[in-house]
């Protein structure tokens, strides 16, 4: 059951287990015989969701902010890697490899401007299976999650928090794969991986 009785005036975020204080709580007097007990009822559980939802997306742009202000690819990477989990960390090291490895050649040197759209997204996701990174003729990083020939997701990320897409989804109507491409915001296409109910942390869409 979604709504339960809470009380002291705390729930608790089913993802991080951290204590959130600041909801609004409907608090009922109610009398059985000469004993009165207070229950707390949380006004609206839709209402929470959205502070949540709001809480987060501000913790990822204060991310992103301070990421546009970091100009070295040693200083970006050292302050990318404080803030990821530990489980996500084996991105860090591809990330440096390709870097050395771009430095010895003059036409693919790494964008920083992509590395940093790179991180803000897996950020803003923050759990997700291992990808395959690659850094392309233009020195623009790109992320690709495969499970087959039906089911896979390509992001190129260019500048100002921008990027390309490629996603293939399998048909539930005919044997045709579905093929949906574009360019947008990280933040929009986070959003819009969300309502296609595509997730980065299963074997599957």
């Amino acid at each position: 059951m979604v709504m339960k009785m809470i009380q002291h005036n705390y729930t608790y975020d089913s993802v991080s287990k951290d204590i959130v204080k600041t909801f609004p709580f409907s608090k009922h007097i109610w009398e059985t015989g000469k004993s009165r007990k207070p229950t707390y009822f949380l006004y609206n559980s839709r209402l929470i969701y959205e502070k949540l939802a709001l809480s987060e997306e501000s913790n990822i742009k204060i991310f992103m902010n301070s990421l546009s202000k970091k100009a070295d690819f040693n200083e970006i990477i050292n302050f990318s890697e404080s803030r990821y989990p530990e489980t996500q960390k084996f991105i860090f090291h591809r990330l440096m490899n390709l870097n050395v490895m771009s430095d010895s050649e003059e036409n693919d040197k790494l964008s920083l401007e992509s590395l940093k759209g790179l991180l803000a997204f897996l950020y803003s996701i923050k759990i997700f299976k291992k990808p395959t990174i690659t850094l392309n003729d233009l020195g623009y990083l790109q992320l690709n999650w495969k499970r087959d020939k039906n089911n896979l997701l390509t992001v190129n990320f260019k500048e100002k928090y921008f990027l390309n897409y490629v996603i293939f989804m399998p048909s539930s109507y005919n044997s045709k794969r579905i093929i949906l491409n574009g360019a947008m915001n990280i933040l929009d296409f986070q959003h819009y991986l969300s309502k296609l109910g595509v997730k980065l942390h299963k074997e599957s869409n």
